[in-house]
């Protein structure tokens, strides 16, 4: 398990493609983080308002409310939320790409070592237990 003594932080991972959501959400509760799921940039907005997430891990694009807008929303009603964004290389140039440099940024595939790590990062930058 990589998270020291302390209290566990709660990760919201937000992918409309169910595999890969499913395999984020078992590495990371593997690492010792709870994750909550989501399958849109709605339904992680209302899953964060029943269950308030430390970190929510977004795809930039989906279906209905886009990603890009819902961590822009999240970061609005509370801006200590650490909110990482996730896209596929062949994501557009335009639109939610263009975005993208308001928040940290992982391309698809992900390398779920070096995610953990940024998110180890942020946690001490914070002063907060991962």
């Amino acid at each position: 398990m990589d998270i020291p003594n302390g209290e566990r932080r709660r990760v919201m991972v937000v992918d409309q493609a169910g595999p890969a959501r499913t395999a984020v959400a078992a590495d990371l509760a593997a690492r010792g983080f709870e994750v909550v799921l989501a399958v849109d940039g709605a339904d992680a907005l209302s899953q964060w308002m029943a269950r308030r997430a430390d970190v929510v891990i977004i795809d930039v694009a989906g279906p209905g409310l886009p990603g890009i807008e819902a961590a822009s929303v999240l970061k609005w009603l509370d801006p200590a939320v650490d909110v990482i964004l996730t896209a596929s290389p062949d994501a557009p140039a335009s639109g939610e790409r263009r975005h993208v440099d308001r928040f940290r940024c992982f391309e698809k595939p992900l390398d779920l070592d070096q995610l953990a790590r940024a998110m180890r990062r942020e946690s001490t930058s914070h002063e907060v237990q991962p």
